[in-house]
């Protein structure tokens, strides 16, 4: 049996909405009917169709096309049935259905997950995936999950910096980073110009590696490590900044697609 993916699985529903599909079959569950009435319903009907199939209620729809059809000549008594069947249906479905809330905070990171990423998903492609991935952990609560991400996107950031150097691909983050050292700890004779004006910059950023390999990556690799979303949180912000420092300077190699890119083991 195959697995559903979490995008499979969820659904953004709007609860206004279907609030106000609920207020609206109430309104209208006792006829008679008018000629107002009738008009109101042809306008309102389609709504709650769209809504209801954007919501993943798929069961409404057949209720709400017979209703569109005998709201010209259909009886009061067929009308007020159909909408007694709508309202039926959808109390059952969102009886049967698991609804999360998300706060304005954690709905902003759910549906704007590249916001301040943006000189990072113009330069590194490559991050979209988990950048995505990261926000949307974050704003379910899922802290560990979130850094995992976090963790990938950084290691992008690392084979960029490798690449800029002249380093081949490495099995580990331990073993690009003891390349890069080395490169930089080359003497000064031994350098490009170009090089050269960019070693503070190539210093700095491997320090950093270095830091968080020790602090975030390796632990994250490991069962006996858990990240509260607190932890999650800041590692998210100071990912981005990071990664958008980087991406002033670094990028993915050239036509790299998303999501090529494969993680290195834990050294």
């Amino acid at each position: 049996m195959a697995l559903l993916s979490l995008g499979e699985l969820m659904r953004q529903i709007y609860v206004g909405r279907l609030f106000r599909t609920a207020t609206f079959l109430t309104k209208h569950s006792d006829g008679p009917y008018s000629p107002a009435a009738r008009e109101s319903l042809k306008t309102g009907v389609p709504q709650i169709e769209e809504s209801c199939r954007k919501g993943g209620l798929p069961l409404m729809a057949p209720v709400c096309q017979r209703l569109l059809q005998v709201l010209d000549r259909g009886s009061d008594d067929d009308i007020q049935r159909l909408i007694h069947d709508l309202h039926t249906r959808l109390e059952d479905a969102l009886t049967e259905s698991l609804f999360m809330q998300f706060l304005p905070s954690q709905a902003g990171l759910y549906q704007q997950p590249l916001h301040g990423w943006d000189q990072t998903a113009v330069s590194f492609p490559s991050t979209i995936i988990d950048i995505d991935e990261a926000a949307k952990c974050l704003a379910c609560d899922r802290g560990t999950a979130c850094v995992f991400h976090l963790m990938r996107v950084l290691e992008i950031g690392l084979r960029s910096l490798a690449r800029e150097l002249g380093i081949p691909y490495a099995p580990s983050w331990e073993a690009y980073l003891r390349q890069i050292t080395v490169k930089i700890d080359k003497k000064h004779r031994r350098k490009g110009i170009r090089w050269k004006r960019d070693e503070l910059f190539f210093r700095d950023v491997a320090a950093h590696m270095s830091t968080l390999k020790v602090a975030w990556r390796n632990p994250t690799m490991h069962v006996a490590t858990t990240h509260t979303v607190e932890d999650a949180e800041n590692i998210f912000n100071a990912t981005r900044t990071f990664m958008e420092y980087l991406a002033k300077r670094l990028a993915d190699e050239p036509q790299q697609k998303h999501g090529d890119v494969k993680p290195a083991t834990v050294h």
